[in-house]
């Protein structure tokens, strides 16, 4: 359902993919995804997933305005990928203790997320108009084998720059932002369902079990078996 919340917030995806709703706008966020919110902005999240699961961090509305004087930084929600922030995220949710030390530790990383924030806003700001239009295509049409110069005509752009781009913008290139969202989807029906894991890498788009197999390994540290055996795994 609708809500809000009085301090300003993010949520890392950690497992599975969720769509985020606020206004008339729907943001994809597979796993690996960080979502900023600021105070007070009405929205809800579908899962798309049958496990999913989130990290999530909030900072005091006073602090964070004190730490952000300049109102043109994180302003709006924002969808980023930037395992830097990630791992600052959960080395804070970690912190159990309450001593002076602990919130000094605390306060540091709450700080160092910030920045790199600012910077991914600053930068996703910058975003070249067709980014959107990539993304869509890519998660409309995630079973299909996509052709690079296709998305680089439907961005009316070179190829080369449209790869640049990307990666400079996602973090990471097209292929394996394809990649990891459909180990992602091999993941969710390897945990959720019974199928066969041939037919499980045919569904995902792989053309054989060694390659999937090889693949899944390699992003998720583990086999396809044993992940499904053992479904504390993420």
């Amino acid at each position: 359902s609708k809500h809000y919340h009085e301090n300003p917030y993010i949520t890392v995806v950690t497992s599975g993919v969720l769509e985020d709703h606020y206004g008339s706008s729907i943001l994809y966020c597979p796993n690996k995804t960080l979502i900023f919110h600021p105070s007070n902005t009405e929205h809800y999240s579908t899962f798309l997933s049958p496990i999913t699961s989130c990290l999530i961090i909030e900072f005091e509305k006073k602090w964070f305005t004190e730490i952000l004087p300049d109102h043109t930084c994180l302003t709006k929600v924002g969808r980023y990928i930037d395992w830097t922030v990630c791992k600052s995220l959960v080395k804070l949710k970690n912190l159990s203790a309450s001593d002076l030390f602990s919130n000094m530790i605390a306060e540091g990383l709450s700080m160092q997320i910030l920045a790199e924030l600012v910077k991914s806003d600053r930068e996703y700001r910058a975003k070249p108009s067709w980014l959107p239009i990539v993304l869509d295509f890519i998660h409309q049409e995630k079973d299909e084998k996509l052709v690079l110069a296709e998305l680089a005509a439907l961005c009316n752009c070179s190829q080369g720059h449209m790869l640049r781009s990307f990666k400079k913008y996602m973090g990471c290139t097209i292929t394996d932002y394809i990649l990891n969202m459909r180990i992602e989807k091999a993941k969710q029906k390897l945990i959720s369902t019974s199928n066969p894991i041939s037919s499980i890498a045919l569904e995902c788009g792989f053309y054989d079990v060694s390659h999937f197999s090889r693949v899944f390994k390699s992003v998720i540290g583990t086999s396809p078996s044993a992940l499904r055996k053992n479904k504390n795994i993420i």
